[in-house]
């Protein structure tokens, strides 16, 4: 089969290969796998978890180095094969032609799994951060989790949404997160590892190895990493891929004060040479399936929404110029409403129409009632909804 476009073929082969039916095919049988959260515990290797809605599986034991990821990570090391060989497997077992592989540029390939990698581990570091570990011996950030949960999120909900903490680039941060990608063999010079660690020195010279264009760094002779800022960190995660990882700088950090002026720096988005094009964000209870789906303007809305069970996707800036649009569109076309639910602000409402056109005239535009522009995961908000 001649594919033109592999991501979306790679999304398609996964779709058709639910990670729950694959992993009790190859012999480990899953319990549980109720609720909204929907996770599945191996019931021979409780180290095991599946999270069903998110298509992704965490192998915890220690001797499993923290293996985790799609189904296709599970193919490549159940069978011992590489990402072709797992591919040509996981096509042939949802009935789909195997795509002709001349067609495929390997390294584009390549570069994208390893950055969804580096994102997936730097997650579960982030989160360890923010939370604790007391088995490797991490204490909470306690004003990063007071934050948080100042949000009204349930400790519960911080841990099925994977929110973790940029951390104060403390050495011992360094260690922590530059040991994990060492484990799974990720070089830390690389632009993955960069847009996480950051990097000082001769960004140009770094930057021809990678064949990566550097001009809007080589003047400050610097790379920004998520490290670089205490914040909160948000992993997007779709489909068992962690797509793509923002920052919402804390209080106190989100303000760049230049030349005897301040202004406001609310968060941080990866640049795409590091981080791949923008890619919008996905509460933790949002399934592909669900009767409807609210869109939101930022990561904290949906997080809070996700704590009333309510699937929804944030846009995070995503608009009509952005290469995830059409994804997006696709994806958002399978549920039978849409509630377009952006803030009550001037930027919001100036954009709420346009926005909207980008999903059909049956999405139906939501205004938030009361103070504030930002949802608190304690209460039901109060909607006023019109047909769009």
């Amino acid at each position: 089969m001649v594919v033109d476009n592999f991501e979306d073929y790679i999304e398609d082969v996964k779709l058709a290969n639910p990670i729950e039916d694959v992993i009790e095919e190859s012999g480990y049988k899953l319990s549980g796998g109720h609720g909204s959260t929907r996770r599945g515990v191996g019931k021979d290797h409780d180290s095991l978890v599946v999270n069903i809605n998110k298509q992704l599986f965490y192998w915890n034991s220690r001797a499993s180095d923290g293996w985790r990821g799609d189904v296709i990570r599970w193919v490549e090391k159940h069978k011992g094969v590489d990402f072709q060989g797992a591919m040509e497997h996981l096509a042939r077992r949802a009935g789909i032609s195997p795509p002709v592989w001349s067609g495929a540029d390997p390294k584009t390939i390549q570069t994208r799994r390893t950055t969804e990698d580096v994102m997936g581990i730097a997650a579960t570091v982030f989160h360890r951060w923010l939370v604790g570990d007391e088995e490797k011996d991490v204490k909470p950030d306690q004003d990063a989790l007071d934050y948080v949960r100042g949000r009204a999120w349930t400790d519960e909900t911080i841990e099925a949404a994977m929110i973790g903490f940029s951390g104060r680039k403390q050495a011992w941060q360094i260690q922590d997160m530059t040991g994990d990608f060492n484990l799974h063999g990720i070089d830390v010079q690389s632009p993955a590892a960069v847009m996480v660690l950051g990097f000082a020195g001769n960004v140009r010279e770094w930057g021809k190895h990678w064949d990566i264009d550097t001009s809007t760094w080589d003047e400050k002779e610097r790379i920004h990493g998520l490290m670089d800022t205490p914040g909160v960190i948000y992993v997007h995660y779709y489909n068992g891929s962690a797509r793509y990882i923002t920052r919402r700088q804390l209080p106190g950090f989100d303000v760049i004060k230049s030349e005897g002026r301040e202004r406001a720096w609310k968060s941080f988005n990866p640049p795409g040479a590091l981080a791949g094009y923008r890619q919008p964000y996905y509460n933790h209870v949002y399934r592909r399936d669900a009767p409807d789906c609210v869109i939101v303007e930022g990561q904290g809305d949906a997080v809070s929404l996700a704590q009333l069970r309510q699937p929804t996707v944030a846009l995070c800036g995503v608009t009509a110029r952005d290469a995830g649009m059409e994804r997006l569109q696709r994806i958002l076309s399978k549920h039978q409403a849409l509630y377009l639910a952006l803030d009550s602000d001037l930027a919001g409402n100036a954009n709420a129409w346009t926005v909207a056109r980008e999903f059909g005239p049956m999405v139906r535009m939501v205004k938030w009632l009361g103070e504030g522009n930002e949802i608190q995961g304690g209460e039901t908000p109060p909607l006023r909804g019109n047909d769009g």
